[in-house]
């Protein structure tokens, strides 16, 4: 009878374990299962490894707990833990200062309230969200692809030529690149000599007056130029979806069966005013089975780890302090291993079975098809070479410009050095793009159908490798090269009656499109009739309590600001070194 109450006492205890187990590994199981899943890599084995490490990291803090007793800890490291569950589900603030201070307030005082019950809860709810995630695989059979198809129409009119309209992101138009830089007037020569070899008529100095892709391609394809493009497409958080589209509408009119090809990022096909033939859509920050097939289970497990983590904004946290241990040791001698944060995006690789799938459908076409992509490649990070293979080690990926934390100073986005290591990532991205269009054009020439193709290929704005970005708060610092690199884009067009060769004047993405349907890309005066160039540039970025409580990212409205070609002599916002120098997309020789 005497042992009685201290076997009650222990069973007691080995429940409370096993709850607090339970609940701490549901908790980080649930979203991770719920990531996996839409992305399409549920069964890939370096996720049962990382729900060996979930399984392991419940079982060290359920001991732990069991072995300290303190209810105040306890409590801590649950209101954390869901904290975090919340920080990745939910498009909240970026502040991880302001979310502690909520998970303190508000979950660790409901927590703190609710103690004696909180693992029997949390093993509840977070383990009726595994098991409904599991049974929605199961009754799946197998995960939703990528992409998707939408058939609506017959097809376009036999007369009419196969268009092929390609929208390369981040791809940089030539005289954007640096001629003191030899791996930049390489690459220089090389899209010129290409383009102007296969045939098509190519515009050095094209650019977009926008930084923003959905801003650039909302003008470009209703081929006017405004600061208020939001009225051509709607926003949903971090997507765009067009909803008018003044060049789709004319091809149609003329009877071309228009087949899409597009990123999550922004969908062309919610235009009313148009019947999308076929629509393919990938993920853009989507880790697929498919998009990593050729990583080893270590890269592929650090690949998932890292964008899993970069969901929650309490994880920079974590990398920063990481980065500043990893720097601290290496004074010392000790080498950690390198751990970057690639935020949602793997750059072009989810883009290359998009890019497959469209190089088969043209080699199918028949007269009155038009193909449409809008591919993100040679977008940052910088993840493929130049035979479009998974580049290695995969932690040297950078994007186009250095972590918050990293930057020299306010209102700079790189250093010289830092700017000049991206070029050297970004280059190889440029031949993969090439090498991917040379097997488009291939196919056309081995159906017989070059020759009369309309083929045009361009880029949305520059390479965004920027000492400073182009904001109006940025002006002070802006150099000539920023605004290459911020608008320069790539635009070379193949068609009957266009002249092939080298355009060097310039012209907007806005001009070059009403040129292109309305006839006058061989005009003396050149699309936009030699009018000077205008940018229109982002003021300062909009509160988060605007994302919080309208779900949405509104588009501020753009200012309208002259490019400083005139301006040698005369820095832009009192700079000593912003007026130095003259723009690349300025005219070449003064008019």
């Amino acid at each position: 009878m005497a042992t009685k109450p201290q076997e009650t006492g222990a069973g007691a205890r080995k429940w409370e374990y096993l709850l607090d187990f339970l609940a701490i590994f549901f908790v980080l199981l649930a979203p991770y299962l719920n990531f996996v899943h839409s992305n399409d890599s549920l069964y890939e084995i370096v996720n049962l490894a990382v729900i060996g490490v979930f399984f392991a990291v419940a079982a060290g803090l359920a001991t732990l707990l069991h072995w300290i007793r303190s209810d105040l800890l306890r409590v801590a490291v649950l209101a954390f833990l869901l904290l975090l569950f919340l920080d990745i589900q939910l498009f909240w603030f970026h502040s991880w200062i302001l979310k502690l201070a909520i998970g303190a307030l508000v979950l660790g005082r409901l927590s703190w309230h609710g103690r004696r019950h909180l693992s029997l809860f949390m093993s509840a709810v977070f383990g009726t969200m595994v098991a409904a995630t599991v049974v929605l695989i199961v009754w799946d059979g197998t995960l939703v692809s990528d992409s998707n198809a939408r058939p609506r129409t017959a097809g376009g009119r036999p007369d009419l030529p196969v268009y092929v309209h390609i929208i390369l992101d981040e791809f940089m138009g030539p005289e954007g690149f640096d001629p003191a830089v030899p791996s930049q007037r390489a690459i220089k020569r090389e899209i010129t000599s290409y383009f102007t070899g296969e045939g098509f008529r190519l515009f050095g100095r094209a650019y977009s007056p926008y930084f923003y892709s959905h801003d650039s391609i909302s003008a470009a394809l209703n081929m006017t130029e405004t600061n208020e493009t939001g009225k051509f497409h709607e926003t949903d958080g971090l997507y765009f979806a067009l909803t008018r589209n003044r060049y789709f509408e004319n091809l149609q009119s003329r009877g071309y069966r228009i087949n899409v090809y597009q990123s999550t990022f922004m969908d062309f096909c919610r235009s009313a005013s148009v019947d999308i033939a076929n629509c393919v859509t990938y993920d853009y920050r989507s880790p697929t089975s498919a998009s990593l097939a050729n990583l080893s289970i270590a890269d592929k497990s650090r690949v998932i780890l890292s964008m899993y983590a970069s969901l929650a904004t309490l994880s920079d946290v974590a990398l920063a302090a990481y980065g500043k241990v990893r720097t601290a040791a290496a004074a010392l001698g000790a080498n950690l291993p390198e751990w970057a944060a690639w935020s949602d995006k793997l750059g072009p690789i989810p883009v290359m079975p998009t890019f497959d799938a469209l190089i088969r459908d043209v080699a199918a076409a028949r007269g009155g098809s038009m193909f449409f992509a809008h591919l993100l490649i040679p977008h940052s990070p910088y993840s493929l070479d130049s035979r479009c293979r998974i580049r290695r080690p995969i932690m040297t990926w950078e994007n186009n410009t250095l972590d918050e934390d990293d930057r020299p100073s306010s209102g700079h986005a790189n250093t010289d050095a830092s700017r000049q290591a991206r070029y050297e990532a970004y280059i190889p991205q440029i031949r993969c793009a090439l090498r991917k269009v040379q097997e488009l054009l291939d196919a056309l020439k081995e159906r017989g159908l070059y020759d009369d193709a309309i083929i045009v290929v361009h880029g949305d704005h520059g390479s965004r490798i920027v000492r400073a970005e182009p904001g109006i708060e940025n002006r002070p610092w802006l150099v000539p090269q920023d605004y290459s690199d911020a608008f320069l884009a790539l635009y070379a067009v193949k068609a009957q009656g266009v002249t092939p060769g080298y355009d060097p004047r310039p012209a907007s993405l806005q001009d070059l499109t009403r040129a292109l349907i309305q006839g006058g890309m061989d005009a003396p005066a050149g699309p936009g009739g030699r009018r000077p160039p205008w940018l229109f540039l982002q003021p300062a970025p909009s509160l988060d309590l605007v994302r919080v409580f309208l779900r949405s990212t509104p588009s501020p409205e753009l200012v309208r600001v002259p490019l400083p070609c005139d301006l040698v002599d005369d820095p832009v916002g009192g700079s000593e070194t912003a007026g130095a120098g003259r723009p690349a997309l300025c005219p070449p020789t003064a008019d």
